[in-house]
């Protein structure tokens, strides 16, 4: 009787059962007899990384002239074999390759497909980006496996799936149009797929403007914008104009020349840029000869502030009194949207009332924004909502009204004044409110 050492036994199970796993996971094709043709039982493993050595077996693979992997230039010529029989062949999985089926060229000019895919187990690495780009440029990345990448996301979780152009060591990827300043997230596949954080920042070069002249200035006629990189200026929007201005007069990378529509009001501008979504907000006021400035007040009671004691009381869907929206004069106006019941006022409350001796006009200034053509304002003064009277708004431009305190009531003090919607829900803005 022979007698086996339990070591040398659990050696020789381990291997059966090894040698039947490999064969088992990755046969190709059922057993044959031996008819002179190649064929395929099984190569592996299935999971390899680059520069390992695949094993296939199978009969007459003598015949076998190259094994051509997924991938460009991933082919292996006999000639790269590592050993090459009748039953087993064994060569290095290529630098250059990708997931998928592999494809084992004969001399007769026949060729055997695997069945099953070649999957590779890599890490992509980032050695360059381009740091600055403008809307729509192409971002270039370079680095290792590269062929593996499936998506590249931007900052604001903008992703892109569809490259310029793809290699194992250049990414090739356009900038999308409302993407902003960060890292990228490099996505890839794999056996283990995973992603990477580039080191680098990527930034986009975006227009700011640094002067408009003249300014005042006359509708109609020419505003020249000085700065930087307006040559990416695609569109100008100016306050109370519909349409945004996309003929210019000049445009150049420091100047670009816009013509002022007719019916722009004060405010700042807005500049589409070329290839994005995004938009850029001019630092300062344009200002315009047509509103011709508004004489101080001897007593005010709403210039950029509450002034005098006067405090917001307002009973509004909302109000803020320190809009920079839309403004008549100065840096601030009060922006109020009347929403509800339809009955709602924008309140100047005093806490102590003041002497109308010496004053005889109360005077404010409102622009009505979409839906306020021909509404109308109650002026409630002290309280006395019978019958108050009213001032009618224009849409899309600033009205100032003057007052007769002897139209409403002729108050010996000033306490309150409410200037309530009369059944209507829209936005107004409201400016320089005082007595003359």
């Amino acid at each position: 009787m022979i007698r086996l050492s339990y070591s040398r036994l659990l050696a020789t199970t381990c291997f059966m059962l090894a040698l039947s796993v490999f064969v088992s996971c990755n046969k190709d094709d059922n057993d044959k007899p031996n008819d002179g043709k190649a064929a395929l039982y099984s190569f592996g493993p299935t999971g390899a990384k680059v520069g390992d050595t695949l094993r296939f077996i199978g009969v007459n693979l003598d015949q076998v002239t190259s094994v051509k992997f997924t991938g460009l230039n991933a082919t292996v010529e006999k000639s790269n074999f590592k050993s090459q029989g009748s039953d087993l062949i064994t060569l290095l999985v290529p630098a250059s390759t990708e997931r998928g089926k592999l494809v084992l060229k004969l001399s007769n000019g026949d060729s055997i497909v695997t069945k099953t895919p070649l999957n590779i187990g890599v890490k992509v690495t980032v050695a360059s980006m381009t740091n600055q780009v403008r809307y729509g440029d192409n971002v270039t990345i370079t680095g290792n496996y590269l062929n593996w990448v499936n998506k590249v996301t931007f900052a604001k979780g903008k992703m892109v799936q569809t490259f310029v152009s793809q290699s194992m060591n250049q990414l090739v990827v356009k900038a999308p149009a409302d993407a902003e300043n960060g890292p990228l997230l490099i996505s890839y596949s794999g056996t283990d797929s995973a992603e990477i954080q580039t080191a680098d920042t990527l930034r986009f070069i975006i227009p700011q403007v640094t002067n408009m002249s003249p300014n005042p200035i006359d509708t109609g006629a020419n505003l020249t914008i000085t700065g930087t990189n307006l040559d990416l200026v695609s569109s100008v929007s100016f306050l109370n104009v519909t349409s945004p201005v996309t003929n210019f007069v000049s445009q150049s990378a420091s100047q670009l020349v816009v013509k002022v529509p007719g019916d722009a009001l004060r405010g700042k501008l807005t500049f589409g840029i070329k290839n994005s979504t995004l938009t850029v907000q001019s630092p300062m006021d344009l200002t315009l000869n047509t509103l011709p400035p508004l004489a101080d007040f001897p007593f005010a009671i709403y210039t950029d502030a509450l002034q005098n004691t006067f405090q917001d009381w307002s009973y509004t869907a909302t109000h803020d009194f320190n809009s920079t929206a839309v403004v008549r004069q100065g840096t601030k106006s009060i922006k109020s949207v009347y929403a509800g019941n339809g009955y709602q006022g924008t309140t100047f409350h005093a806490g102590t009332a003041t002497s109308t001796t010496g004053y005889t006009t109360l005077e404010f200034s409102v622009f009505g924004e979409t839906g306020t053509s021909g509404k109308k304002l109650n002026v409630v003064i002290n309280g006395n909502y019978t019958s108050p009277p009213q001032v009618t708004i224009v849409e899309g431009a600033w009205t100032t009204f003057s007052l007769p305190l002897s139209s409403l009531g002729s108050p010996a003090t000033l306490g309150e004044i409410v200037l309530q919607s009369a059944g209507w829900s829209a936005t107004i803005h409201i400016d320089h409110v005082g007595l003359r």
